[in-house]
């Protein structure tokens, strides 16, 4: 057999295997992103149960007492507690719990 042949026949196929890598990253990239997005509005759900929950129940002192025991992952790896400057707080009339704002993540009223 000519070595044009069998040199074209071997690019073919890595060529062939390039397009079937880059599709398989492609519907790797869209389920990833799938999954991403149903972890998401799970949280947002549980966030908004929790909040429906709390709203009125707890006062200012039942906040402060709790503020130092909740832990906080930015990355997956370093761990830190959250604090009273990380989180702001809306109370009521009564210094009851109304709403709150942690990062870009707000329970409450919108």
């Amino acid at each position: 057999m000519n070595k044009w042949k069998i040199a074209s026949f071997a690019l073919l196929g890595g060529w062939l295997l390039t397009l079937a890598g880059g599709a398989y990253l492609v519907i790797d990239h869209a389920v990833t992103i799938g999954y991403m997005k149903d972890g998401y509005a799970d949280c947002e759900a549980h966030r908004d149960f929790l909040h429906t929950l709390i709203k009125g129940r707890l006062s200012r002192a039942d906040i402060a007492a709790a503020a130092g025991s909740v832990k906080w992952r930015s990355d997956g790896w370093q761990e830190q507690t959250v604090t009273k400057d990380m989180v702001h707080i809306q109370y009521d009339q009564d210094g009851r719990y109304l709403s709150s704002t942690f990062g870009a993540s707000t329970a409450g009223p919108r």
